[in-house]
């Protein structure tokens, strides 16, 4: 009688576990048009720009994946007070573009800075130099 108790439990514990919602994790990469609309992103810890909301979904996407909060849609002058006001001088090479403009940052600090203080929406293209993508051959963008 006991075991058929424990099999019972188990069957309706089961049961309750299948349908407990799960975490649906947030589509990352929506197709975002390319027309500067600057919005502004703040958190504890800083201020960001963007080149429009859709980028600002895209990062709010991935930081719900990583776990972290969202950013608020914040006022360019209210968030520009939380600018980063100094970074390590760790030298681990970012390259960001703006306008069709590639350049290479000392590191994400520094790009995350220049963006907010200048208002300018670099976006993060990936970890190290710009020269990287450039044709040999051509020297223009790939």
């Amino acid at each position: 009688m006991h075991l058929k108790y424990l099999w019972f439990l188990y069957i309706i514990l089961s049961l309750a576990l299948a349908v407990v919602p799960q975490i649906v994790p947030c589509p990352l990469k929506y197709q975002c048009h390319t027309k500067e609309e600057p919005v502004w992103g703040s958190e504890n810890r800083g201020c960001h720009i963007f080149l429009n909301k859709c980028f600002l979904a895209n990062e709010n996407c991935e930081r719900i994946n990583n776990h972290l909060s969202m950013l608020r849609l914040e006022n360019k002058t209210v968030c520009q007070q939380k600018c980063h006001q100094s970074c390590p001088g760790i030298i681990s090479p970012v390259c960001a573009i703006y306008r069709g403009f590639l350049q290479t940052f000392p590191n994400q600090c520094v790009l995350d800075k220049q963006a907010c203080k200048t208002g300018k929406p670099w976006h993060y293209l990936f970890a190290g130099h710009c020269d990287a993508i450039y044709s040999l051959d051509e020297k223009k963008v790939l």
